[in-house]
């Protein structure tokens, strides 16, 4: 997820309700260092299993189309980071 982000290629970060605060605080940081949207939704066991896999406090979404959709499903309110993400990664 870092290299994800940090590179560009990240479009979303999902975010563990349940991850740690200190979790919380760096990918936080890090995705607004980039402009890459957040969305705090979900347990990591809830990730985890949507994945086939153990549980996950964050996912980084690289496909710009499937992110902006969860976006718009989630009514996550980020219009400037969501105009970033329709700028940048085309």
């Amino acid at each position: 997820m870092k290299e994800s982000v940090r590179t560009g290629k990240a479009s979303l970060v999902i975010l563990a309700t349940d991850a740690s605060d200190g979790t919380k605080r760096w990918v936080t940081r890090l995705a607004e260092m980039h402009a890459v949207p957040v969305l705090e939704q979900h347990t990591k066991n809830e990730l985890g299993d949507s994945l086939d896999h153990t549980p996950k406090a964050v996912l980084a979404v690289l496909n710009r189309h499937f992110a902006s959709g969860i976006i718009e499903k989630s009514s996550l309110q980020v219009p400037l980071k969501t105009a970033d993400l329709n700028r940048t990664r085309q």
